[in-house]
């Protein structure tokens, strides 16, 4: 339902630029901002720039995934050949992502930006020997995976500092090229842009992601988090 939701806002953003692209038939005064003489739907303006940041959620939600037999543990200053062992999956935050982007200036207060972001998934796994009142955390469990959201923004005022807002769909695909579970989703962001110096524009940036559900190949597949949130700043030319 939240996917349905942002997609429609993306989808009011696109009526909107094809509306007011059509309205501007007529060659417009330039743009302070970026020199432009008239407004055209498919873009005037393409502007390119890489971004970092983090994932400030977990990646995963606590949950059990198996029951087996596990040898040679170390459980209380001595090696165990064999003990039951419970495990359980537990979130723990990533690595920093980094990124490019490329964007083109649909009217003066729309635009299309297409990001390709790379990072890792990451959780932990929690150990645990009931039969010997113990647990083992084995950390540094990862998966890098590439994320493609591309969003219709919508940039507020007609001063070199503009806030803006953007929501558009969102894609997610393995590093190794196999689609995994929740391969694609819903994205809305809320930044504002601010010039620096010349020719270089620093953006701040806030996005949330929902993930689709479905079908899930593994245990730990199926606790990943539906909702993200990532801090991203950019820097664009």
């Amino acid at each position: 339902m939240l996917i349905r939701l942002i997609l429609l806002i993306a989808l009011a953003l696109a009526a909107a630029v094809a509306v007011s692209a059509q309205e501007a038939g007529a060659p417009m005064p330039n743009d302070e901002n970026t020199g432009a003489k008239r407004l055209s739907f498919f873009g005037e303006k393409l502007t390119f720039g890489f971004t970092t940041g983090a994932t400030v959620t977990p990646d995963y939600r606590t949950g059990y995934e198996a029951t087996g037999e596990a040898g040679g543990v170390f459980i209380d200053g001595k090696i165990v050949e064999s003990a039951t062992a419970i495990q359980y999956i537990v979130p723990n935050f990533t690595r920093p992502l980094v990124g490019v982007f490329a964007e083109t200036k649909l009217t003066r207060n729309f635009s299309l930006q297409a990001t390709v972001l790379f990072r890792a998934l990451g959780w932990k796994l929690d150990l645990i020997f009931p039969d010997h009142d113990a647990h083992e955390l084995i950390d540094g469990k990862s998966q890098d995976i590439w994320e493609i959201p591309v969003l219709f923004k919508y940039r507020f005022g007609t001063s070199k500092v503009r806030p803006f807002l953007g929501a558009g769909p969102t894609f997610r695909i393995n590093k190794a090229g196999r689609n995994p579970p929740r391969p694609y989703g819903a994205a809305a962001a809320l930044g504002v842009d601010i010039p620096f110096g010349r020719r270089w524009t620093i953006t701040p940036q806030v996005n949330y992601t929902h993930w689709s559900g479905g079908e899930s190949l593994s245990r730990v597949q199926g606790h990943r988090a539906r909702n993200q949130v990532q801090a991203l700043i950019s820097f664009s030319f």
